[in-house]
This record gives C-alpha cells, structure tokens and sequence, in this order.
C-alpha cells in the first residue's frame, strides 16, 4: 500500500491541467461538430425522437407476437384485404379497412400504427373529395360496381 503525505497529494492536485478536465461549452461543442465533416448534424430531442424507429429486441418481439398472436393475425388480414382494395381501386373500401385497422393497432400498444393509418385514411378522404369524377370514371371504366349508374 502507498503512503502519501497531505504535502505530496496537494501537490499533485495543484499539478493539474484543469483546462485539460472541465467540460467543453455548449458553444464549443457545436462549434466542433460544424468543423468535423464526418459529425452527425446535432438534433433536439424531438427531432431526434421524430425520426427514430422503434426496434424491439428479439425477445421482446416474441413475446409480444406470442401475446398477441390472434390480434397480429387480424392485422395482417385487414392489411392484406386493404392492400387488396387499394389493387383494385375500392377507394371508399380502402378507407374503411384502413379505420379499421387503426381502431385495432390502438389497444395494442401500437399507436404509431393508428395514427400513421388514420392519417393514410384522412389523405383518402381529401383525394376523394380532390378526385371525386376522376375516381368515378376510372371505376366506370373498370366496370367496378360503385361508379356512376
């Protein structure tokens, strides 16, 4: 075991670049960010969390799929009958598949889901409204049932 004297240790304390130690400014910071071309651009918080995926751990996917087996499997035939709608041009179909998927993906935990699908939705509703004729003609033109008599 070393042994040092109050004298000795003080005098370490007082060789110290404190320069060297105390954190950069905020300033400093971004100063060198803006210098390094290889530096990722800093983001706020809310930037950053705006852009971020959600990963889940393999684990933790399992678990929740495990879960929630049943409801995953509606999901998935609801998108896959709203995919199918979009296919075929059911426009007004297409929206409600997509509601309906919202209303789903919400008690799940999913609400990223709702809200990105609800909105996907709420874009129909105006193209609709944008394209009402053009829509109705196309589905006259495919003989779809729903177009103009």
């Amino acid at each position: 075991m070393a042994r040092f004297t109050r004298e000795q240790i003080e005098a370490e304390i007082a060789a110290i670049d404190w320069s060297q130690i105390d954190r950069p400014t905020d300033a400093e910071i971004e100063a060198a960010v803006a210098a390094d071309p290889d530096a990722a651009p800093i983001r706020s918080t809310e930037e950053w969390l705006a852009s971020a995926d959600l990963v889940l751990p393999p684990k933790a996917r399992e678990e929740f799929f495990a879960a929630h087996r049943a409801e995953v499997a509606d999901l998935q035939a609801k998108l896959d009958a709203a995919h199918a709608a979009l296919r075929e041009l059911h426009v007004p179909e297409l929206r409600c598949r997509l509601l309906d998927i919202a209303k789903m993906a919400e008690p799940l935990g999913l609400a990223w889901v709702a809200a990105a699908v609800a909105g996907i939705a709420s874009t129909l509703d105006g193209w609709m409204r944008r394209h009402a004729a053009t829509y109705l003609a196309a589905r006259d033109a495919a003989g779809q049932p729903g177009g103009r008599s």
